[in-house]
């Protein structure tokens, strides 16, 4: 079978051209080992790392993804990550040592997020928060208790 010489060569201007370098590795796999760190580890939001790596969040998204995959592993919820998220912020707000705004910056957090998040939590462990916390703070948490009450 003969090959029309005229056909190739009109389709090989159509061929994807390569990169200049092949064996440039993508910048999400670059990354990825430290978007992980930052994300899993260190609890901060996607669009903090990227921010803080100077890329959008697509790729920080893509070099999670690949992060979990390469290694054959689940990526965990965004429902898994806010649960890390609650245990971090509960475990320093149990240490006498640590102020609330401490804790916010460790985590990237907005002073009244966090504390919101400890008197969510809080009103879900139907646990009471300590004596010292300001009263405003204490009303919070008796209305995520008792939603009924809510004025």
């Amino acid at each position: 079978m003969l090959r029309w010489p005229s056909k190739l060569e009109a389709l090989r201007s159509q061929r994807k051209t390569r990169p200049a370098e092949p064996s440039q590795i993508p910048r999400y796999n670059v990354i990825s080992d430290e978007v992980n760190t930052l994300w899993w580890h260190e609890l901060f939001p996607i669009a903090a790392i990227a921010k803080r790596l100077g890329c959008s969040a697509v790729t920080v998204e893509a070099a999670q993804q690949g992060w979990y995959e390469n290694r054959g592993l689940s990526i965990p919820t965004v429902q898994d990550w806010c649960r890390a998220v609650e245990r971090r912020i509960l475990a320093a707000f149990d240490d006498d040592d640590v102020r609330m705004q401490e804790i916010a910056e460790r985590l990237d957090r907005a002073h009244g997020k966090a504390m919101h998040t400890v008197i969510r939590v809080y009103a879900r462990l139907g646990k009471e928060l300590p004596e010292a916390w300001p009263r405003q703070f204490q009303m919070h948490a008796t209305q995520a208790r008792n939603p009924d009450t809510a004025t």
